[in-house]
C-alpha cells in the first residue's frame, strides 16, 4: 500500500496557540511514520518539513494588505477597539489549491487560517477538490458569522445575526452575511471537523452551520519528552520557590484577556484568599501582563514573564 501524504495548513507554524499546537502535531505523525508536511503563509522552517506560500519581498507585502484590508472593511463596524481582531470576514485570502503540495496530498488538515490566509473562497476552493478535509478548530470562528469566541451569544446556534461585536447588530447584519457565506461554501465539500476539547465539540454540535457533520474530538499533542511531572523539591529550588509553599500557576500570552479567564481567575482568587494562610500560598503568574497586574492580587504574586520557549 503507497504511504499516505498528510498535508497541514495553517497561518503560521509558531505565532500563538493554535499554530504551537499545529506543529507539535506535525512532529507527533513524523514520529509515527507518517509522512507529513504542512503548509504555512509565514515562516519556514522546510528542515522540519515546513513549507510557506510566500516568496519573496512582494509576497509579503500582499500578505500584510491582504490583512489591513479585512480590518478596514470591519473597522466602521466594529463595537470597539477592543474587539478588532476577535472578529474575522475572511474576505480577502490566498487561493492555494493550485500549490504542488495540496495536489500531492492525500489529506489536508487544516488549523487556524485567518489573518488574511485562507478566504472563504479558498475554503471553498479546497473542499472543491475531492480529497479527504480535516479541520481542527483552535476557536469557534468556522461555525460562527465571524466571531472567534462567542462568550455568553448563542446565535451561532440559529444563523447568526444581532452580533454583539457589531456597532449595528440587527438580524441581517454583517455576521448573518457571513454565516450565509459560510453556509454557501460549506456545501462545496464534506469535511470532518476535529475539537481538542468536549466543550468546543459540543458547541458544534449545537451549531446551525455545523451541527450535521462529522466531530470528533482529540486533543492537542504534547511532548512527554519535554513536559513531564518532576521532583517538587528540585523543581522548587531551579525557580526560586519555597517547597513547603502552594503555588497557584495561571498563564497565558496576554494574562488579562478576557478569553483565557481572567475575570474568573480574580474572582477566584478573591473568594479563596479569605480561606487561606496568606502566607503560605503564593500566585505564579506567566505571559505579557502589563503594569500592576501582580499587585492587583490580595495573595502574594510574582511574575515570570513571557515564557519564549520550551526550554525554560
Amino acid at each position: 500500500m503507497a504511504e499516505m501524504n498528510v498535508l497541514l495548513i495553517g497561518k503560521h507554524p509558531q505565532t500563538g496557540g493554535a499554530a504551537i499546537a499545529s506543529s507539535r502535531l506535525l512532529e507527533a505523525l513524523k514520529q509515527e511514520g507518517v509522512e507529513a508536511k504542512m503548509l504555512v503563509q509565514e515562516g519556514a522552517d522546510e528542515a522540519s518539513g515546513i513549507y510557506s506560500t510566500t516568496h519573496g519581498k512582494l509576497k509579503h507585502w500582499l500578505n500584510f494588505l491582504r490583512f489591513v484590508s479585512e480590518r478596514l472593511v470591519f473597522l466602521p463596524r466594529e463595537r470597539s477597539k477592543n474587539i478588532r481582531f476577535l472578529f474575522s470576514l475572511a474576505n480577502t485570502g490566498e487561493n492555494i489549491s493550485r500549490n504542488a503540495l495540496v495536489r500531492e496530498a492525500d489529506i489536508i488538515h487544516l488549523h487556524w487560517i485567518n489573518a488574511g490566509f485562507l478566504s472563504l473562497n479558498s475554503l471553498k476552493e479546497l473542499l472543491s477538490s475531492g480529497k479527504p478535509v480535516v479541520w481542527t478548530f483552535h476557536d469557534m470562528w468556522p461555525f460562527t458569522g465571524g466571531c472567534h469566541y462567542a462568550l455568553e451569544c448563542k446565535e451561532y446556534t440559529r444563523s447568526c445575526g444581532h452580533c454583539p461585536y457589531l456597532k449595528k447588530p440587527g438580524a441581517g447584519d454583517l455576521s448573518h452575511r457571513i454565516w450565509k457565506k459560510k453556509e454557501l461554501r460549506f456545501r462545496k465539500g464534506k469535511f470532518t471537523v476535529i475539537t481538542p476539547s468536549k466543550w468546543m465539540n459540543d458547541c458544534v454540535r449545537a451549531s446551525s452551520l455545523l451541527q450535521h457533520s462529522q466531530v470528533h474530538t482529540i486533543h492537542n499533542p504534547v511532548d512527554q519528552s519535554v513536559f513531564q511531572p518532576a521532583a517538587r523539591k528540585e523543581s522548587c529550588a531551579s525557580l526560586g520557590l519555597d517547597p513547603e509553599k502552594k503555588y497557584i500557576l495561571f498563564g497565558a500570552a496576554t494574562v488579562k484577556n478576557v478569553m483565557k479567564g481572567y475575570p474568573y481567575f480574580m474572582e477566584a482568587i478573591g473568594l479563596l484568599s479569605g480561606e487561606v494562610d496568606r502566607d503560605q500560598v503564593e500566585i505564579i503568574l506567566f505571559g505579557k501582563t502589563g503594569g500592576g497586574v501582580a499587585d492587583s492580587f490580595p495573595l502574594n504574586t510574582r511574575n515570570i514573564a513571557f515564557v519564549h520557549s520550551v526550554e525554560t
